[in-house]
């Protein structure tokens, strides 16, 4: 998850984590 979150780190500004968490694991 960790890899995710530094990659994706820039579609998640304005999210909060358990959003940003449930759209990767949409």
């Amino acid at each position: 998850m960790e890899m995710y979150t530094e990659t994706l780190s820039h579609s998640y500004v304005g999210m909060t984590f358990p959003e940003a968490a449930e759209f990767v694991f949409l």
